[in-house]
C-alpha cells in the first residue's frame, strides 16, 4: 500500500512555511571547498511591510570540504529562537533583535542583508520541520503527526506496539527506510538543539520509538529496512 504523507512527498514544505512566516523568499547556497562560509546573506523580501528575520542559519550535515557541500538557508528571528531552544546557536549575534539594515534594492527584487550563522547538525533536511514546530510557527491546526508517521499508524495512538505493527505492515521497504532516516535525524537534531517544548519533544520521541520498533518488526520478518 502506498501512503500519502508530507514527509514522503516533500522536505521543502516546512522551509517554505518558515520563509513565508518571516516574509522572505527561499534561496539556495552552495559553497566551494576552498571558500569560507559567508558572514551575511541577502534574502528577497516578499512584502515591503511585514516582519523580517534577524539571522539566517546556514544548516549543513556534511563538512565544507565535501565537493557536494551545500547549505539549507533557514531564516530565524533571534528573540523567538533563543526563547525556544536551549542551545546557544546564535552566540554573540543573539543580541541582534532587529535586522542590522533595512530592506534594499540590488538592481532587482527588494532584499534584506542579515548575519549568516553556520550550523552543523546531525540531519539537515529535518531542521526546517524542527524549527517550524518547536517555535510554534506552524499553521493551525497543528499537523506534525502526518510528517512523522503514516495516518493508519497514527490512528492506533497511544499504543506504540500497535502503531509499530501497522507501520511495519503497510510501508514498503523504501518508505520505511525514509521514515527511519527522517525520524532518527529529527530526534538527533532535538538532542543537539534542545528545544524547550516538552510536548513537541515527547511527540517526536514517540514517533521515533514507533519507527524503530517497526524497523525491528520488518527485520525479524525477513526484511532489511
Amino acid at each position: 500500500m502506498n501512503m500519502q504523507s508530507p514527509s514522503l512527498l516533500s522536505d521543502s514544505e516546512p522551509l517554505e512555511a518558515l520563509c513565508r512566516h518571516h516574509n522572505v523568499g527561499k534561496i539556495s547556497l552552495k559553497v566551494k571547498p576552498a571558500e569560507s562560509m559567508p558572514a551575511t546573506v541577502d534574502l528577497p523580501v516578499l512584502r515591503q511591510r511585514g516582519r523580517v528575520p534577524t539571522h539566517a542559519l546556514l544548516v549543513h550535515d556534511t563538512l565544507p570540504t565535501n565537493p557536494d557541500f551545500q547549505c539549507t538557508v533557514v531564516p530565524v528571528a533571534s528573540f523567538t529562537f533563543t526563547q525556544k531552544f536551549r542551545r546557544d546557536v546564535l552566540g554573540a549575534n543573539s543580541s541582534i533583535q532587529t535586522p542590522p539594515s533595512p530592506p534594499h534594492h540590488q538592481g532587482g527584487p527588494m532584499c534584506i542583508t542579515i548575519p549568516a550563522i553556520p550550523l552543523f547538525v546531525p540531519h539537515a533536511p529535518s531542521i526546517p520541520l524542527l524549527l517550524l514546530y518547536a517555535q510554534g510557527l506552524h499553521p493551525e491546526p497543528p499537523s506534525l503527526g502526518p510528517y512523522l508517521l503514516p495516518l493508519e499508524a497514527i490512528e492506533e495512538f497511544p499504543s506504540v506496539a500497535t502503531m509499530a505493527q501497522v507501520m511495519a505492515h503497510i510501508c514498503t521497504d523504501d518508505q520505511l527506510k525514509r521514515y527511519v532516516s527522517s525520524n532518527q535525524g529529527l530526534w538527533k537534531n532535538i538532542l543537539a538543539l534542545d528545544p524547550v517544548d516538552p510536548k513537541f519533544v515527547q511527540l517526536v520521541q514517540t514517533a521515533w520509538n514507533v519507527t524503530a520498533e517497526a524497523r525491528r518488526i520488518r527485520y525479524r520478518a525477513g526484511g532489511r529496512s
